[in-house]
């Protein structure tokens, strides 16, 4: 490589410091703008209100309604203001150099029109809800606050059409649309500003690590395969949270929450912006603990006397044996030996979680947006069910980190996301250690073509996914692994008429674990007037197996004592057969055999087909929805159940059994213990349970949704979901019971009396049909619940406010995942200052 000459070098840092020293006679001859913004109707200051230079600087109004743009160059200049709630306004103001202008306004309050709210979740590029080729949601900001101090994100989405937000535990969700919801759910993709924060491992979410919800957080829910523009685990729907830049959250902020359960948390935000307006940063923290509804399960009847108190009739519940877990709770005791039923006794250890964050902004003058931020979360004690039996974490850390450039046409990112856990079953009291890790690359660009007719996304994804449960979870041959995935994607939409798009999109997936995937995508919008569409379009997408499910070894339960078994059998007629089997040792040690969960390396990925169709309709004061769909899933994918997996066979009697009476001795055991029992690949015999590809199932569904803005202060809002599922005939094996996990018919209704920038009230009903329902070995009917919510918001000046978020008020309580707790009232008041 040629080295520069010195006068070359010279020339460039005087070029540098002449730049430099221009940029800075020109920041001392700048003009300043500033001013208050407040309601027009109360007089009221109004924080978080936004306000756009078209020079391409950008701010935000602080808690006392006030706001600073500085650095400006001499010249004429348009100001918009803008937010939610509110009709925008643009001003035109000229600025002297040096000048320092004060223009304060008040904007007038304007209700919210949904079908005009911008999204970016069904296309990737930002359009009117009412114009998005999908089933689509977007979550309100005051809704956000509503349930901010919760913690429970699933609940933003919980009454929408087509969700079912099956919760488990205090922060244990399976988040899903439509059906076929299971514990560890990961057929909704979850995206916090295009970071997947999935664990690693599993694919699911750990939704204790999502507390931070900032004051502008936007969050749409795409329903139906996203896989053409997401990827694997957008089989089902894409959860996006897209958190504010630095400077939409400007100055401090300090909640403070306390309520049911001892709960007690704390939140911190500070953010800074410089003089100029061109970079800023931002640092949060929290922490929180509360007990939950957990109960320990050590003793026989535990279970039965838990879920009757959840609306079961004695006897309704089959659930895996033995029926009770080793493991008492976190701070708990058991009485009596290890490995036998025994009571429980003591204050379970809360859940605690805490974390922090800080982002840096750089804004530029084209409008791009450079963004540098990191932070962890730390989660203990808090139950997961797995479909096979509860676990605890002990402890686990979540690391991550992204830096991303964004602007209008291009976005550039990167990210990792890491997970340091440990955690122990309960069943069986095996300690699970997960270490692992995701670093993706990705970058997008959009062109406009066809004067404006056109638009084309384009992008593409590297992926590695780091593994390592040092022998815990995985078998150790596919222990500490790093598994690869490449993927290309774009979309096309094109205004064929002035009222008739058409979008064609497609994404190609390549990895390590799984066969190439392409993933295409066709629809047709078409629009009769401004303010509705008629969306028709059929979609594509595929689920690949984890690592967990293709590789998992972990005992599901203690080792069962089949002694009796043996004993009854030497009994019975086919006795003599078993002379020459040493007592103790028909099922290998017969006195302690073990149960085991084990992956299936075989497992492919399950691919859904569906046709939509849809009608938004943004009339005046009214916002509808009506969607219809029908979707085809094949090698569908079954929870950890006995006889799925062809690695591990029916159970076969020992070499010592004379060869006639084999079978016979093979079918009693197996008539008693039915596709449970079998034998590892070194010929021991243990109980498994394993994943499976069961064959090809068909859903269909309508989802209707209405809200309606009846006054300025007061909204109503209802929706309505019918569901309905069926598996072809032949396509399972005899003896499958597969449940689609979710009922016929969902209801939902909410009122909402908002003053402006005054109290805020939100009464909601959330209502859901009894349905039969399944996770691994928990076979049961689900009863039918009705959950009603209250929220409350009342400023208390322009600094303070109190809030209060209650779900589930009047205390019905229902289980809503088998094998989880019993859901039960819960309610929090926070105060909260702003500056």
């Amino acid at each position: 490589m040629a080295i520069p000459s010195f006068a070359r070098v010279a020339r460039r840092v005087a070029c540098l410091l002449s730049l430099t020293t221009a940029h800075l006679a020109g920041a001392q001859g700048a003009a300043i703008l500033t001013g208050t913004v407040t309601d027009e109707a109360s007089g009221k200051a109004l924080a978080g209100i936004h306000i756009d230079v078209s020079d391409g600087r950008a701010a935000s109004t602080d808690g006392s309604g006030r706001y600073r743009l500085a650095g400006i160059a001499a010249g004429t200049y348009t100001v918009r203001f803008r937010w939610l709630g509110y009709a925008p306004r643009t001003e035109t103001v000229t600025l002297a150099a040096g000048e320092t202008r004060t223009l304060d306004l008040a904007l007038r309050a304007n209700p919210v029109q949904l079908g005009l709210v911008r999204v970016s979740g069904a296309s990737r590029t930002p359009e009117r809800l009412v114009d998005a080729p999908a089933a689509i949601i977007s979550v309100e900001p005051d809704r956000v606050r509503d349930l901010a101090a919760t913690g429970q994100l699933p609940m933003l989405v919980a009454d929408q059409p087509g969700v079912r937000a099956a919760q488990a535990g205090l922060f244990d969700f399976n988040l899903n649309t439509r059906g076929f919801n299971t514990p560890l759910n990961r057929r909704t993709l979850v995206l916090v500003d295009g970071r997947d924060v999935s664990i690693p491992l599993l694919g699911n979410q750990e939704w204790a690590d999502l507390l931070a919800f900032e004051d502008a957080t936007q969050v749409e829910m795409v329903r139906g395969p996203g896989a053409a523009l997401y990827g694997a685990n957008a089989f089902s729907g894409v959860l996006a949270i897209t958190t504010p830049s630095v400077r939409e959250t400007p100055g401090t902020r300090v909640d403070l929450t306390t309520g049911m359960l001892g709960a007690l948390r704390a939140d911190v935000r500070q953010a800074w912006l410089t003089d100029d307006g061109r970079w800023g940063v931002r640092v949060s923290a929290g922490w929180q603990q509360s007990r939950a509804w957990d109960r320990a399960r050590t003793a026989l009847g535990d279970v039965d006397a838990e879920y009757e108190r959840a609306g079961f009739a004695p006897g309704t519940v089959h659930y895996p044996a033995p029926g009770y877990e080793v493991l008492p709770l976190a701070g708990q005791t058991k009485a009596g030996a290890f490995g036998v039923p025994g009571e429980a006794s003591g204050t379970p250890d809360p859940v605690r979680v805490q974390y922090g964050t800080v982002r840096a902004d750089r804004y530029r003058r084209d409008g791009a947006v450079l963004t540098v931020e990191g932070g962890a979360s730390r989660v203990e004690n808090s139950v997961i069910n797995t479909g096979v039996s509860r676990s605890q974490v002990v402890r686990a850390d979540r690391p991550w980190a992204r830096v991303a450039l964004t602007a209008r046409a291009y976005s550039v990112f990167a990210y990792y996301t890491g997970r340091d856990g440990e955690q122990v079953s309960l069943a069986s009291g095996t300690p699970g250690i997960d270490r692992g890790g995701v670093w993706h690359l990705e970058g997008q660009r959009t062109f406009r073509f066809a004067g404006d007719r056109g638009r084309w996304v384009v992008g593409a994804s590297v992926r590695q996914v780091r593994n390592d449960s040092e022998g815990t979870v995985l078998a150790a041959a596919e222990d500490d692994r790093r598994d690869d995935v490449f993927a290309v994607f774009q979309q096309v939409d094109w205004s064929v008429t002035p009222t008739l798009k058409a979008v064609l999109g497609a994404r190609y997936d390549d990895g390590t674990m799984f066969e190439p995937q392409a993933s295409p995508r066709f629809g047709l919008v078409y629009t009769p007037a401004p303010d509705q569409t008629l969306r028709l379009t059929w979609n594509r997408g595929y689920l690949a197996a984890s690592p967990f499910q293709r590789f998992l070894r972990f005992p599901a339960g203690a080792p069962q004592d089949l002694s009796a078994l043996e004993a009854g059998l030497r009994a019975s007629p086919l006795g003599p057969a078993l002379a020459g089997v040493a007592n103790g040792t028909l099922f290998t040690t017969s006195s302690a055999v073990p149960v085991f969960a084990l992956g299936n390396a075989s497992l492919r990925p399950e691919v859904v087909t569906g046709i939509e169709a849809g009608y938004k309709l943004q009339r005046g004061r009214l916002y509808a929805t009506i969607d219809v769909y029908t979707s085809t899933i094949t090698d569908f994918a079954t929870s950890l159940l006995p006889g799925r997996n062809a690695a591990y066979g029916a159970w076969t009697a020992p070499d010592a059994v004379p060869e006639p009476a084999r079978d016979a001795v093979a079918q009693a055991v197996i008539g008693a213990l039915g596709r449970l029992i079998t034998r590892l690949p070194d010929g021991s015999t243990a109980m498994v349970v394993s994943f499976g590809n069961a064959g090809r199932a068909t859903e269909r569904g309508a989802e209707l949704a209405l809200a309606w803005q009846a006054t300025d202060r007061v909204r109503l809002e209802t929706n309505y979901t019918f569901y309905d599922f069926s598996l072809e005939q032949g396509s399972f094996a005899a003896g499958d019971t597969i449940s689609a996990n979710a009922p016929a018919h969902q209801a939902n209704v909410a009122a909402t009396w908002q003053a402006p920038r005054g109290l805020r009230l939100r009464l909601g009903a959330r209502y859901q049909d009894a349905f039969a329902a399944r996770t691994g070995a928990w076979v049961a009917t689900l009863p039918a619940a009705t959950a009603i919510d209250l929220h409350a918001r009342l400023p208390l000046g322009d600094r303070w406010s109190v809030s209060l978020a209650g779900t589930n008020v009047l205390d019905q309580r229902r289980v809503q995942v088998l094998g989880g707790s019993a859901i039960e009232r819960r309610a929090l008041v926070t105060l909260g200052w702003r500056r």
